[in-house]
This record gives structure tokens, C-alpha cells and sequence, in this order.
């Protein structure tokens, strides 16, 4: 049995009455990983991330397009809307690879219901909208589009879990290989 500790917009909390621990309900998500071909470079997005203010500068994050997920999107929709409000890149649901077998992985299966879909997309620089600040702004999203050169990648810091596996999958399994 679980009792109800808190209702939010995003989240709920709940205590399991049988071992005592609370437990965090939240959504499944999906997280896309875009390879520009011809610059090659990935799409990162910046973005302020009160939850981390503390642990990065002025909590701002730099990571890769993603959202919750819900019924009425597959994991790949998602990833193709999350890629173009965040990043301004088109990306076609039907040409995103989903990693892990298309199983989604937990993100932190002690506490947390919410598991993560990853998926990886290749694109041509035409995909990409010329602005470069994007975002919905009726959910307090501002984000900034980054092109980094995947020469690059092997020396970033990341302060986001799910894209430091992206970009670690990339590099492993996608990038292109250097002489």
C-alpha cells in the first residue's frame, strides 16, 4: 500500500507503507542525441535548471533536446517535438534510432518511478532553424542552441547524467572515427 505524501505539477510522492521508504511518481522521458553530418557536431541545448543552482553555474545545464512522455506520443515523437521547441532542429520520429533495445532505463530506480527513453538522430545542417534561442515559453523554457564539435566531446564536463551516456554511446558507437 502507499500513502499519498505530496501532489505536484510534475511529480507526486508517496510513502510504500511496507518498507517505509518515499518514492517519487513521475513521467517517463525521452532524451535524442543529434549528429550534424556535414559540421560535424552534436545539438546541445543550455538551459536553467533550478533543481541544480547549487551544483552549476547559476544552474544553468547544458544538454541534449528531451521531455516528458505521455500516452498520446511514442518515445521518438516526443524526442522529434523536444528536438524542435528546444533546438530548432527537424527531426523525423520515424529516422530516430532508440538505444537499449527501445527498453527505457531508470533513472534512479531507489526512489524514482521515472525511466528514461535515449535515442540518437543524424541530421544535415538544412534541419537546422537560423535562430538560435528556443524554448516554450508559456512552461518558463528559455533554451540556447549549441553545435559542438564532436572533437570536443572527449573533453567536456558534463552536468547531466543523460547526456554524458549519449554522447559517451556516441563516441563508442557513432562518431566518426579520426586518423
Amino acid at each position: 500500500m502507499r500513502t499519498p505524501l505530496y501532489e505536484g505539477r510534475f511529480v507526486s510522492v508517496v510513502r510504500d507503507e511496507e518498507t517505509g521508504h518515499e518514492i517519487v511518481l513521475a513521467p517517463n522521458c525521452a532524451g535524442v542525441l543529434i549528429y550534424v553530418e556535414d559540421m560535424d557536431a552534436v545539438v546541445l541545448v543550455r538551459q536553467h535548471r533550478p533543481a541544480i543552482a547549487e551544483q552549476a553555474f547559476e544552474g544553468l545545464s547544458m544538454e541534449n533536446p528531451g521531455g516528458r512522455c505521455d500516452q498520446t506520443f511514442t518515445p521518438q515523437e516526443v524526442m522529434a517535438k523536444e528536438a524542435l521547441e528546444e533546438a530548432g532542429v527537424h527531426v523525423d520520429p520515424a529516422r530516430i534510432e532508440l538505444l537499449n533495445h527501445g527498453k527505457p532505463v531508470a533513472n534512479s530506480p531507489g526512489i524514482l518511478t521515472q525511466c528514461m527513453y535515449f535515442g540518437f538522430a543524424r541530421v544535415r545542417s538544412s534541419a537546422l532553424e537560423s535562430d538560435q534561442k528556443f524554448g516554450v515559453t508559456n512552461e518558463g523554457e528559455r533554451t540556447v542552441r549549441h553545435l559542438v564539435q564532436v572533437s570536443q566531446l572527449r573533453t567536456m564536463v558534463f552536468d547531466s547524467m543523460t547526456t554524458m551516456v549519449l554522447v559517451e554511446w556516441f563516441l563508442a558507437h557513432r562518431a566518426p572515427k579520426t586518423p
